[in-house]
């Protein structure tokens, strides 16, 4: 399977026509910032108190990390992803 090279421009169509999950979560965030401009968009995601990282972990950052994605796409904006949590014993 070959890649077919696609450009910045034709990239950002392609998203605004996606219906998939990430890119319709980040055409909200875009109309949200178009009523109520804001100088940065910050992304988090963590975990809370249940205890060692594990699968849902996981899922949670890759959710946001999708989405932040689209919103680059879609804007060609910088992003900040900032992991927030318990850090767990021995980890720090």
């Amino acid at each position: 399977m070959s890649a077919i090279p696609v450009s910045p421009s034709d990239l950002r169509t392609l998203a605004e026509q996606s219906n998939a999950w990430p890119f319709e979560q980040a055409k909200q965030i875009v109309a949200r910032l178009k009523r109520k401009p804001k100088d940065e968009v910050l992304f988090e995601t963590g975990y809370g108190p249940s205890g060692l990282p594990h699968i849902g972990t996981f899922g949670e950052v890759a959710r946001t990390t999708m989405v932040r994605h689209a919103f680059r796409v879609l804007t060609a904006a910088a992003c900040v992803l900032r992991r927030h949590g318990r850090v767990p014993q021995g980890a720090g």
